[in-house]
């Protein structure tokens, strides 16, 4: 790398347990001073500024989603998952046209009426999970109520059984550690678990997919499994199907969980703010917004550069990779008055980077839009006291992309 690469702040280390819990005093330091850089001990360009990644977001022939495209199947595994998975197989790697084709096909199951109808499922599960742990008086909020809540939505949404739960969390667990591998490694023993659970996953999910295709329903499986193109033939193989399956899992499991955890830690720091949501539930939409925009579940989105471009009057060579910082991105100082404050009555909150922009704007979006201020508001409506326990140490998973907090304790009562 040339010498004239712009360094960033020292301190930059976006797997650092310090960064992952708090990366924004660095992240705006980074936008005052240096907010185009390369991180050399990771091999990547960082952008940090709101305007510079919005610019990127819409400008897809120059950063390509390409940037996933070499996460290598294990030789031992390639009869089994198909290599290129989460590279070319995936719609978060995929660039216009074959993207724009099949993402509006899969849109389809997001339409407001079908986010709608899941209105009354998605309350009816928030209050299955409270049933079973608000006489304790405490709960593991992450695993008992986040986690579920998102994971059961999605799930009733492809329509399979409950038992298949532990599953799929496993699954959205082993495509993240696959995914960081190249730069967050693995051992050799951890990353042959992980790739032959995943095996077995989908293994499993093709069988279901055949299912769907001899007796299709009207859930998100079938409607992939039976979509016809142009030509009359069906769109989808198994292991495209498969692949956009995880990636839902992923992106939409996590997404949501960690936006709900994130809120019940800003509530618990600011109660006026939650006062202001329980006495107008009006609120509660726009409060998830500022929830996104104040604690972004998401830290940063790759890209490959497919030719120089400049940023903040930095020169980036074609070629290379970038990390777009969007949570940094959503508390710019340049973009947001008071960015550090959480204020659910923010008028501008909805224009955060959070689900991306664009072509890539996030799948499951409309999904996690329906999801948070259910959970949220069944959550307090069920227990108006709770708190987080104090003094306890938040463990996050180290990863580059997704914000994703393991465990929160929290309580009520006297």
């Amino acid at each position: 790398m040339s010498q004239a690469a712009p360094a960033g702040p020292a301190d930059f280390n976006p797997l650092a347990p310090e960064f992952i819990a708090d990366p924004y005093e660095i992240l705006q330091r980074a936008q005052r001073e240096s907010p185009v850089f390369f991180a050399e001990p990771f091999g990547f360009w960082a952008i940090t500024r709101y305007e510079d990644i919005d610019k990127a977001l819409g400008d897809f022939e120059t950063f390509s989603n390409n940037s996933l495209a070499d996460v290598p199947v294990p030789e031992q595994f390639q009869d089994r998952v198909p290599p290129g998975f989460f590279g070319t197989g995936s719609l978060i790697s995929q660039d216009p046209p074959r993207h724009t084709e099949r993402r509006k096909l899969i849109n389809k199951a997001f339409v407001r009426s079908r986010m709608e109808a899941l209105e009354a499922p998605i309350r009816q599960i928030c209050h299955d999970l409270i049933d079973e742990f608000i006489a304790d008086g405490k709960a593991d909020l992450m695993t008992q109520y986040c986690y579920q809540v998102s994971l059961r939505s999605i799930v009733h949404l492809m329509d399979m059984p409950t038992d298949d739960l532990p599953m799929l969390r496993q699954l959205v667990d082993d495509q993240g550690a696959v995914v960081s591998d190249a730069i967050s490694p693995m051992s050799e023993e951890e990353r042959n678990m992980r790739w032959e659970r995943m095996a077995k996953a989908r293994e499993y999910l093709s069988s279901i997919v055949d299912a769907r295709r001899a007796a299709p329903g009207e859930d998100i499986v079938s409607q992939m499994a039976t979509v016809n193109g142009e030509d009359g033939e069906l769109v989808f193989s198994n292991d495209e199907i498969l692949t956009h399956l995880t990636e839902l899992l992923f992106a939409g499991t996590d997404t949501t969980a960690n936006l709900m955890g994130q809120m019940v830690i800003a509530f618990d720091k600011d109660p006026a703010q939650l006062e202001a949501v329980k006495a107008d539930p009006s609120l509660w939409a726009p409060a998830c917004e500022e929830g996104i925009r104040f604690r972004t579940p998401t830290h940063g989105i790759f890209r490959i550069v497919t030719k120089d471009v400049t940023l903040s009057d930095v020169t980036i060579p074609a070629g290379s990779l970038v990390w777009l910082g969007v949570s940094g991105a959503n508390r710019d100082e340049a973009r947001y008055g008071c960015p550090n404050h959480f204020d659910v009555q923010r008028t501008d909150a909805g224009e955060h980077l959070g689900f991306g922009k664009g072509r890539h704007k996030c799948l499951g979006a409309p999904l996690t839009r329906a999801e948070a201020p259910i959970g949220m508001a069944v959550l307090y409506e069920r227990i108006p006291g709770l708190r987080v326990v104090a003094g306890q140490e938040l463990d996050y998973e180290r990863t580059l992309v997704a914000v994703l907090l393991k465990h929160l304790q929290v309580e009520w009562g006297a």
